[in-house]
């Protein structure tokens, strides 16, 4: 049989759970912050840059949904309006979907985000 070496702490186990039962605080937060920031001075740039694109990912995907559904009620507007039309008798080649109002919703969705807000008059009726 295979010899079990005594481990000089008690496991804890596996999981989520198992992480080390005291963590210690940092001593000096704001000098060791500094000092991050002393070795990352030649990406600064590249880290402003990457921090703007996360701030904007998370705009646009609280955002996307809106302009979506905003689009998806054109066509069914659209869709059902065609399909009234057929039932009434009238022969029709094409659903009468309003693409142009369509391919003003997102250009007018972003126009009306917020840094451009100040700059363009945007109606909330839209």
């Amino acid at each position: 049989m295979a010899e079990t070496k005594p481990s000089s702490t008690p496991s804890r186990g596996h999981g989520p759970m198992s992480g080390p039962g005291v963590v210690e605080k940092p001593k000096n937060f704001w000098r060791t912050t500094a000092r991050l920031l002393g070795y990352m001075k030649s990406r600064l740039a590249a880290v402003i840059f990457v921090l703007i694109m996360a701030i904007a990912s998370v705009y646009f995907q609280i955002r996307t949904p809106k302009i979506l559904g905003k689009a998806t009620t054109e066509i069914f507007k659209g869709v059902m309006k065609g399909q009234s039309e057929q039932k009434a008798g009238i022969h029709i080649s094409t659903y009468p979907i309003n693409w142009d109002k369509i391919q003003t919703i997102v250009p007018r969705s972003l126009s009306c985000t917020w840094p451009a807000r100040s700059l363009v008059s945007c109606s909330s009726s839209s």
